[in-house]
Formats: C-alpha cells, sequence, structure tokens
C-alpha cells in the first residue's frame, strides 16, 4: 500500500491504495474478498465499480510482480462447528 507506483495511481484516479490494488485484481480477473471490521473502509472496499484502470496503469502495477506468492496452508486455517457438521452424511444417503 506504500508503494510509490500504487500511490501514483491512487493520486491519478483519485482512490487510496487499497482501492486501486483492490481494482487491478477484479480487471486482472482475479475474485477478491475484502476483509475489515472498520465500517467506513467496508464502505471503501465496496467502492471499486465506478472507475478502472488504464491499461498503462495497469501494466505498471502488473511490473511489481516480484514472484511471491502469499497464502495459508489449509492444515493452518481454523475451522468452526460448521466444518465438523459438513462432514455428517444423511441417513438417507450412503
Amino acid at each position: 500500500l506504500e508503494d510509490p507506483v500504487v500511490l501514483q495511481v491512487a493520486a491519478a484516479t483519485g482512490r487510496s491504495a487499497a482501492q486501486v490494488l483492490l481494482r487491478w485484481a477484479l480487471q486482472q480477473g482475479v475474485m477478491v474478498l475484502p476483509k475489515s471490521a472498520n465500517p467506513d473502509r467496508i464502505i471503501s472496499n465496496a467502492m471499486l465499480w465506478d472507475f478502472s484502470l488504464s491499461a498503462a496503469q495497469q501494466s505498471a502495477i502488473s511490473d511489481l510482480n516480484r514472484k511471491q506468492r502469499f497464502y495459508l496452508r489449509p492444515d493452518d486455517v481454523q475451522v468452526g462447528s460448521f466444518a465438523k457438521r459438513r462432514h455428517h452424511r444423511h441417513r438417507w444417503r450412503t
């Protein structure tokens, strides 16, 4: 969120760096699920459909690729009671 390229695109579009990155991902065809407990940030994260990034802006952000991936291993994700119920089979199903 503090990269100079992202901040430059944010200033040019009149949006926050977070909105720019979320919009970039959407235009790349990536499904995004932003998370926040802050009501103002939730609204801001949802305001992605009334602007778009130019091809040059998309390319500039894409060029920031550092070949790094961040993900959670499935074994590290805690699951709640729903996951336990999901595996329950109904009696009529065998």
